[in-house]
């Protein structure tokens, strides 16, 4: 532990301060996102539904049902990448986070967090 003085300190806390509100901002537009595929699923299997209630020709039926799966399949791909996408800007936050927190003394929550998810 370093003796840090009151400016570095202070530092320290107000970048310890933002990077929990950003982990949070992240935290919650995951949550939006999940909730958008979610619907968006929901409304590609309300369409298909409609579409085959039509009772279109059954030589189109096959076609169909190919367009629906190419579109749901390319939005779950979507969908993967993003969530990565998001995960690593969660990780970042996270090591941003510990790194303060080894900085500073009476904060360890997300080095114990850590310690209690990937140290054995």
């Amino acid at each position: 532990m370093q003796n840090l003085t009151e400016l570095e300190q202070s530092r320290f806390l107000a970048e310890y301060q933002a990077n929990v509100d950003l982990w949070k901002h992240d935290d919650t537009l995951r949550q939006q996102r999940s909730g958008n595929f979610l619907s968006v699923n929901t409304a590609l299997v309300a369409a298909l539904g409609v579409v085959v209630s039509l009772e279109p020709p059954i030589e189109y039926i096959g076609g169909i049902g190919l367009l629906f799966a190419v579109f749901g399949i390319l939005l779950c791909v979507m969908w993967h990448l993003v969530q990565v996408r998001n995960a690593e800007y969660v990780r970042f936050r996270r090591f941003q986070l510990r790194f303060i927190e080894s900085k500073l003394t009476g904060l360890s929550t997300f080095q114990n967090i850590f310690r209690a998810f990937y140290e054995v």
